[in-house]
């Protein structure tokens, strides 16, 4: 978020529509959006995850805790976040091409292409 901040206080243009613009915007979009669903998808596995080992405590079974039941879990957690990832992770390319595109034009693209080779 801080560099998507840096963005818009340096960046030299007033153009809204502006491809590095826009693709920051879209980019801190997705962040938002992808903590407030983290947060609420790691919550709900936390939660059951919980209920799972308060059940176990207090059956006093002596029988493993069913990790079969967790796993399950995790597998719907991770689905359930992997649209947001797959999102997050397309926009920062986005925004990455944007920022190689707007620096090649200045003239960038001999020093970034002497670190690509290091």
């Amino acid at each position: 978020m801080s560099s998507g901040t840096r963005v818009f206080l340096f960046y030299p243009s007033n153009n809204p529509n502006d491809v590095v613009i826009t693709s920051s915007i879209k980019l801190m979009e997705l962040i938002f959006s992808f903590q407030q669903n983290f947060s609420k998808e790691f919550t709900n596995l936390m939660n059951s995850l919980n209920e799972i080992i308060l059940s176990h405590l207090t059956n006093k079974s002596s029988l493993p805790i069913d990790i079969s039941k967790i796993n399950a879990l995790i597998v719907v957690y991770l689905n359930n976040i992997k649209p947001n990832i797959d999102a997050m992770s397309k926009a920062i390319g986005q925004y990455i091409a944007a920022l190689n595109t707007y620096f090649n034009k200045l003239g960038y693209k001999q020093l970034s292409d002497q670190f690509s080779q290091k």
